[in-house]
């Protein structure tokens, strides 16, 4: 089933995703494309069963832990988990209406807090920016993460979700259907102007390795991150985001019909 949950438009590349701003959000069945990380969190509740067991595995620039939320304000997604996708992205984080309850960096923690039994064994590949599992927050309770870098991406999802090998750590959740939080700042430098530090034939791998484990995958989430990737310009930063895509496109089979810009009506 393919949809454009929201329609990216015509003026996209003037705007920016950063906090809370939502350009776009398109989905094929398991497979959904956002430009702010902070949608994936609406993207579970559609796709995981409520009191289902999962794993889960972060691939980021950064951990997007970030502890900055109010427990009682999750009240409206425990009584509707299945919300349309306008009242998820308004829900605010307090009655004073300052700030959005998600944002592009603490989405994780609140589903942890709403859904632990979808963060069995937790892997994280990094680069390691942002607060981490065990920074200090708002008194939440903690993640336990095994943590890679992105050197290792191709081993962590080959090892993880396709060759299932077991450790003491995660024996017991290794048949666990995965969740996949994927941004494709990843594969550029968090500095010096956010250069692109993969190859492409190493985008193309770890698409086809995902593509290998669609089986053994819950749902995939994929953040285009534009304010994260290369480019002088919102323009050509989203330019960069829709290359590497284009990438995955030709190896992942629900991404081959993703609407690019030259496909806006």
């Amino acid at each position: 089933m393919k949809k454009c949950v929201k329609k990216l438009p015509k003026d996209y590349y003037e705007q920016t995703s950063f906090y809370e701003n939502d350009v776009m959000l398109w989905q094929n069945g398991k497979v959904y494309v956002m430009d702010n990380h902070r949608d994936a969190a609406w993207c579970w509740l559609q796709q995981c069963k409520t009191e289902e067991l999962y794993n889960f595995m972060h691939i980021d620039q950064h951990y997007d832990l970030l502890d900055s939320y109010y427990s009682e304000t999750l009240a409206a997604i425990k009584n509707n988990p299945k919300m349309a996708y306008d009242e998820f992205a308004s829900l605010m984080r307090d009655e004073r209406g300052e700030y959005r309850l998600f944002s592009w960096d603490n989405y994780i923690r609140i589903m942890h807090e709403l859904r632990p039994n979808w963060f069995n064994t937790n892997v994280f590949v990094t680069q390691g920016y942002g607060g981490d599992a065990n920074s200090d927050g708002w008194g939440h309770e903690k993640m336990r993460i095994q943590e890679t870098s992105p050197l290792y991406l191709l081993f962590a999802i080959r090892q993880n979700m396709i060759e299932k090998w077991s450790s003491e750590l995660r024996s017991e959740n290794e048949n666990l259907k995965w969740i996949v939080n994927f941004d494709l700042d990843v594969f550029f430098c968090h500095e010096y102007d956010h250069v692109k530090i993969f190859s492409d034939r190493f985008i193309r791998k770890v698409a086809r390795l995902l593509q290998e484990a669609m089986d053994n995958i819950q749902v995939i989430t994929i953040a285009i991150s534009p304010d994260c990737l290369e480019g002088k310009g919102m323009k050509k930063r989203w330019d960069s985001g829709f290359r590497v895509l284009r990438i995955m496109v030709e190896e992942i089979e629900a991404l081959q019909e993703f609407p690019f810009p030259e496909d806006i009506d």
